[in-house]
Order: C-alpha cells, then sequence, then structure tokens
C-alpha cells in the first residue's frame, strides 16, 4: 500500500512524499512524524495495490505516533476473540 503527501514545512516549502509498506501503522506513524517536526500536512492518501484510493483526514494526525495504541487495541480483540 502506498501513502502520497503534501506538507508545508515551518520555512514554508511545500515537499511532497511518496512511501511504501504493507502496515498501515507504518503509514500513520511517518504522517504523524512530520507534524511532530513542525510540518502542516496540506492532503494525504494512500492507495491500495488495486489502485483503490482514499483520502485520509488530517485533523487525525497530532504528531503523536499512533503504532502502539493501534498495537493495543488489536491485543483487546484478539483477547476477546480468543475468550
Amino acid at each position: 500500500m502506498w501513502l502520497y503527501f503534501s506538507a508545508l514545512s515551518s520555512e514554508g516549502n511545500l515537499d511532497c512524499h511518496s512511501f511504501c509498506s504493507s502496515r498501515l501503522e507504518h503509514h500513520l506513524d511517518v504522517l504523524n512524524d512530520f507534524v511532530a517536526t513542525g510540518y502542516q500536512l496540506l492532503c494525504a492518501w494512500m492507495q491500495e495495490d488495486d489502485g483503490k484510493r482514499f483520502e485520509l483526514p488530517l485533523e487525525a494526525f497530532d504528531g503523536n505516533p499512533i503504532s502502539n495504541q493501534l498495537k493495543e487495541l488489536q491485543n483487546q480483540y484478539q483477547q476477546i476473540l480468543n475468550s
């Protein structure tokens, strides 16, 4: 799955990036890392291997990593399934 995004640096430079990973949390953490270092996200979307594209809500990215919360949610889900 590919992540595409544009961000404005604190100096006013426009940066466009793409990133490929099979794990959703990697994509989300990349966006949060940019926000944490002072970038303002302008647009962000993901594209699946079959070409399906979906926009990401920029307000969801506050600069805090999300992978730990997703892992905890996954663990809780597995516990429920196993009980």
